[in-house]
């Protein structure tokens, strides 16, 4: 199964050119987001949550299937796939998120952040039609700061088309309830991780990229986020690749090869450490980043396929708690190792105390985790497990979320 969530203010018919050509590999389900094209909205003047958002998603694959789907997301709709995959990880197999507005992670996040208030302003003052002009820039589109008589032509016309395409409807819902949500938004970054031996590779990546490129390549902030982009990339394809595989492979093997793969990317940063000089170090440390972010894909697609397999359905909700808490236990060690030893002593040694940490954890999963596990039901006897003192409501199937 792969759900398309659209994203700002487009429906599904924003996929329908891509939506045969995937069908050709999955069942593809997309839907009409709350509020946007045929989906209705029983409160345009309420803001819509990206909780919101996700919850409908969630709602959406509840309807059509019991197991793990892959996500794409595109723009907006990428912070709802992303929300989605934290509140509702035994959901997602995997999720690409394309272009995700996220102003709070940005260097400059209050310049972003006045940017986003004054469309708003504006969509409420001047309309929905002055507010998509000044969101072109935001949105990826070539807009000349001074245009000539021929380029404001250009805009005009893009900005007609976008208008008729989207449906008027469409975008004062987008610069109305869904804007102000869609701007503060900031991703529950710790959610988005997991898993024990990737904490000590992964800390390399997110808490020392930063400093390595600045101070020791002496490269631009820019390159930063090309570096991280680079093992984003390597992770994104392989969770688009693992899923087939695991049809014909053991989660073990695969997760046991990408904790190997991580081993091999941690030792390739700490070789790289220890050269102080040459322009090449920047294309080794695209191609070392991009390693760590694969061996990251091999470790985290298969958890969902593990954890359910290993559990009842009633103790689900404990066992995924149990391993977000355990994941997140590693990066509490792994993070500070990264930060404090990456600052004080260099990161050539504390990488190599974050590899010893990787490789403790390998051999930790092939002792306790048998070679021929077999692919049953754990009976865990006793007291049944407890997600806590809440209780589910069913909320019936729809074909769309309702407003």
């Amino acid at each position: 199964m792969l759900l398309l969530i659209p994203g700002g203010p487009s429906g599904m018919a924003a996929y329908e050119d891509v939506v045969p050509l995937l069908a050709e590999h999955y069942t593809v389900l997309t839907y009409d987001p709350r509020g946007l094209s045929e989906s209705t909205l029983d409160d345009p003047d309420r803001d819509i949550a990206v909780e919101t958002q996700a919850d409908d998603a969630h709602r959406v694959l509840r309807a059509v299937t019991g197991e793990p789907a892959s996500v794409f997301a595109n723009s907006g709709g990428s912070n709802t796939g992303l929300v989605l995959a934290t509140t509702h990880p035994g959901q997602v197999r995997a999720v690409v998120v394309h272009e995700p507005p996220i102003p709070e992670l940005f260097p400059d996040a209050p310049v972003h952040r006045a940017r986003y208030a004054g469309i708003y302003r504006t969509a409420r003052t001047d309309g929905v039609s002055a507010a998509l002009g000044k969101f072109l820039p935001l949105a990826g589109f070539n807009v000349p700061e001074d245009p000539d008589e021929l380029a404001l032509a250009g805009v005009a016309a893009t900005l007609k088309n976008l208008e008729s395409f989207l449906g008027r409807p469409n975008l004062e819902i987008f610069f109305g309830p869904m804007w102000r949500p869609l701007a503060r938004y900031a991703p529950d970054l710790a959610a988005l991780r997991a898993l024990g031996e990737r904490a000590a590779a992964g800390s390399a990546v997110m808490v020392n990229t930063v400093n390595y490129v600045r101070d020791s390549l002496g490269r631009s902030q820019a390159d930063v986020a090309l570096l991280l982009a680079g093992n984003g990339v390597g992770t994104i394809v392989v969770a688009l690749v693992v899923p087939r595989v695991l049809d014909r492979v053991r989660e073990r093997d695969v997760m046991l090869a990408g904790a190997c793969v991580l081993i091999a990317g941690m030792f390739g940063a700490i070789g790289l450490s220890t050269v102080d000089t040459g322009g090449w170090r920047w294309t080794v440390a695209v191609v070392v980043w991009a390693v760590i972010g694969s061996g990251t894909g091999l470790v985290l697609t298969p958890v969902g396929r593990v954890l359910r397999r290993s559990s009842k359905a009633a103790d689900r909700p404990a066992i995924f708690a149990a391993q977000f808490s355990l994941s997140h236990a590693c990066w509490l060690l792994a993070y500070p190792i990264a930060g404090w030893l990456g600052t004080g002593i260099g990161f050539t040694p504390a990488w190599i105390v974050l590899g010893v940490l990787a490789l403790a954890g390998i051999a930790f999963a092939v002792r306790y985790w048998p070679r021929h596990d077999p692919e049953v039901v754990i009976d865990h006897r006793g007291q049944p497990l407890s997600p806590g003192r809440g209780a589910a409501k069913a909320i019936p199937a729809a074909r769309r979320p309702a407003g």
